[in-house]
Parts: structure tokens; C-alpha cells; sequence
């Protein structure tokens, strides 16, 4: 038999257990699942409870601080895009979000994983007869002498990836150019999205990203 006493006792624990545990809640980053699309350059994450305030701030080396604008969805996921920026140098990202008047925030980092001037450099492309498309770069001046460039292109910032499959070649081998058929129907808002980095046995080369508008 419990006692006055004991019961109250063990109700307020019970009230204490409760009040600490909402306080740990609280203190807990309602950030979750942030995920890095690092060819389409989108970034998303969800949230564990409601916020009042978000917004993604990218660090560019050389560059100012930018601050894309938030998607927000309403199931509680958020995303946003930084197409327009050219990150093979390396960035940093930092979600930011407040939640009950405390601010949160989450970082990640995007490397640059090679060598500085071992990237391909001056791409440009051409598209001819509608459904056919000539790409062209040329090797980094630090390129390895093994360097095996990959272009990857998509047509919509929510379309499929497709790497080359119809590289050109130079005198020494190395690939410097590219061959598209079978384009999409163009549409007056599209725009070409570019990844050209590569392989090599070490180290390998850097990225270079890039957008062309139709």
C-alpha cells in the first residue's frame, strides 16, 4: 500500500522526469537528415518539430557569404539550391533554423578533392540540329599525365545524370572533348548543368561545375 506521502512523492519524480525530459527535447537540434546533392548542388533536411526561421548560408573561398533562398515544403523538409555558384574551389554550408526561440544550426563541407590546376578549364558547348551537342575543355596546367576526364551532364535541376559516352580525344590521349546525340526536346527555359571532373593515379584532378542557359 502506498502512503499520501510516497504518492506524492513519486508524482512530483514523475513531474521531474517529464519536465527534464522536455527540456532535453528542446535543447535538441530539430535539424535532421541533412542531405548534400553534390552534383545538382541541392541541399535538404528535415525538421523534428517546427521552426520559425530558416535559411542556408554558402562560404565560397574569395567570394562574400551567400544566402539562397529557402524551399519549404509541408511535410517539414526544406532544400535549397546554389546552381549559380561554381564551388570546385571548395565550400561551406550552414543551415541555420530557430525553434522555440533558440537557434540551430548544422555544417557540412564541400572538399575540393584534387590538386589546385588540375582541373579541366574553359568548357564550352554547342548544340547543332537540335538534338545533338559538341563539348570541348582543356586540360588543367597540373594535370597528371594520366588524367582521365568524366563530363556529366542533366537538362533540368531535377533531372537524371548522363556521363559522356562518346569522349574526343588529343594527340596524347587524353580526353578534351564530347559527344551528345539524342538531346531532349529544348524548351525556352531550360538550362545545360555540367560536372567535369576526373581520375588520375595521384593525385587526381579537381571539379569544375558549371550551367549553360539554352
Amino acid at each position: 500500500m502506498v502512503s499520501p506521502l510516497n504518492f506524492v512523492s513519486l508524482l512530483v519524480l514523475v513531474n521531474s522526469a517529464c519536465f527534464v525530459d522536455s527540456q532535453l527535447a528542446q535543447k535538441e537540434s530539430p535539424i535532421i537528415n541533412t542531405k548534400l546533392d553534390k552534383r545538382k548542388k541541392i541541399l535538404t533536411w528535415n525538421s523534428r518539430r517546427n521552426v520559425t526561421q530558416q535559411e542556408c548560408i554558402i562560404d565560397i573561398p574569395f567570394e562574400d557569404p551567400i544566402r539562397p533562398t529557402v524551399e519549404v515544403s509541408d511535410d517539414n523538409s526544406y532544400a535549397c539550391t546554389f546552381v549559380n555558384h561554381l564551388v570546385h574551389r571548395g565550400a561551406n554550408l550552414t543551415v541555420n533554423v530557430t525553434a522555440d526561440g533558440q537557434v540551430y544550426q548544422e555544417f557540412l563541407t564541400i572538399p575540393n578533392p584534387g590538386k589546385e590546376g588540375s582541373g579541366g578549364t574553359n568548357l564550352s558547348c554547342l548544340i547543332y540540329n537540335i538534338r545533338f551537342m559538341n563539348c570541348s575543355w582543356m586540360p588543367g596546367p597540373a594535370a597528371p599525365a594520366d588524367v582521365s576526364y568524366h563530363l556529366y551532364m542533366w537538362a533540368s535541376l531535377h533531372g537524371n545524370v548522363s556521363e559522356c559516352s562518346w569522349y574526343i580525344l588529343d594527340s596524347t590521349g587524353t580526353r578534351v572533348g564530347c559527344h551528345f546525340e539524342n538531346l531532349d526536346e529544348p524548351h525556352n527555359t531550360d538550362n545545360y548543368f555540367f560536372l567535369l571532373n576526373g581520375t588520375a593515379t595521384r593525385p587526381p584532378p579537381s571539379n569544375f561545375w558549371t550551367r549553360f542557359p539554352l
